[in-house]
């Protein structure tokens, strides 16, 4: 399978991140199936770079991939892959992430890879969601460390809950989608006031690029 050495543009915009993600891979010339997913996109794309040895684009796209709602179960080699990616320059920020590939394969009963066991890994220490939310910060700080963490209230919810608006400190007027806000749903009301971070994505209704509040969390 030939790789095309031109990629697309990195500046992916969430409304449009499959199409760009198709695009990507159809100039890699690497079959997908248009129903696949965000997470199934990023992921072929993370496998690629890193068979180009692209690290920084690999964990760009694995990170990516990790963030996306699908459950643990799908991203065990994702976390194999991070703990490569990152065992040279940051080794206990990748023993974390071993310990979470080593706690979902013993859940499902799966063998472990010899380099993993030679880890000495406690099997106390292997609860998933605590190794997941432990190191979920580290993704998200990946994830937006070309940005600054903004403030804002939020302004309108609406009335399914669903989604609303926050004014940012310097007055301008975001889109957000509920699942963005990491409290309790019951605390994203109008007038809380909240930190994020900012996307493009593209409203339908008005047929045109917008900037959207993601990785919504309370102030």
């Amino acid at each position: 399978m030939s790789i095309a050495s031109n990629v697309i543009d990195e500046n992916i915009k969430l409304g449009t991140a499959r199409t760009i993600l198709r695009e990507k891979l159809t100039a890699w010339n690497i079959d997908y199936n248009s129903s696949d997913s965000l997470f199934q996109l990023s992921k072929e794309i993370a496998e690629n770079y890193f068979m180009l040895d692209d690290k920084e684009n690999t964990l760009k796209y694995v990170i990516e991939a990790v963030l996306t709602n699908e459950p643990p179960s799908l991203k065990i080699n994702l976390f194999y892959l991070i703990y490569q990616l990152l065992k040279d320059d940051e080794p206990d920020l990748a023993l974390k992430h071993a310990k979470l590939f080593a706690a979902l394969k013993l859940e499902y009963g799966a063998p472990i890879p010899s380099d993993i066991e030679e880890l000495i890994i406690d099997e106390d220490e292997l609860d998933v969601d605590e190794l997941e939310m432990e190191i979920k910060d580290y993704w998200f700080e990946y994830k937006f460390k070309d940005q600054e963490l903004q403030y804002g209230t939020i302004t309108r919810i609406f009335e399914n809950g669903k989604a609303g608006f926050i004014t940012s400190d310097d007055g301008e007027s975001l889109f957000f989608i509920s699942y963005e806000f990491k409290g309790n749903l019951h605390n994203m009301k109008e007038g809380q006031y909240v930190s994020f971070y900012t996307k493009m994505g593209f409203d339908r209704s008005k047929n045109k690029e917008s900037l959207n509040a993601v990785n919504i969390n309370i102030a």
